[in-house]
């Protein structure tokens, strides 16, 4: 189930460090969450999203505004139910949805395996 807060409540806080937790002890690392920003959320304005399995905590987006037009989003998903569509679910219920998209960049093929073209 997702959720939209206007703000972040401190169990909704203690849910993301502990989402935190379980992310980087699989995948290491470090999030750029802006903790002290997280924390100072008005309320006015609904600026993350909360993605639930039951009880738990199991995606998170955060959006940062940077000036005018200028947004970046962080995001992280339980390694427990990834690649179970909680992150695109995450993304299309940002409030800041990118206009115009830029695709990620597509891997190098492996090494010995020439490109079709």
């Amino acid at each position: 189930m997702l959720t939209l807060p206007h703000g972040l409540s401190r169990a909704e806080l203690a849910a993301v460090a502990d989402l935190e937790r379980r992310v980087l002890a699989v995948d290491g690392g470090r999030l750029k969450l802006e903790w002290p920003v997280l924390r100072a959320r008005s309320g006015r304005r609904q600026q993350d999203v909360l993605a639930w399995q039951d009880d738990r905590l199991v995606g998170f987006l955060g959006t940062y505004a940077f000036g005018a037009g200028t947004v970046e989003l962080v995001g992280m998903v339980d390694p427990e139910v990834r690649r179970r569509g909680t992150g695109t679910a995450l993304l299309a219920s940002s409030p800041s949805r990118p206009r115009t998209t830029t695709p990620w960049p597509r891997r190098p093929p492996r090494a010995g395996r020439a490109r079709r073209r």
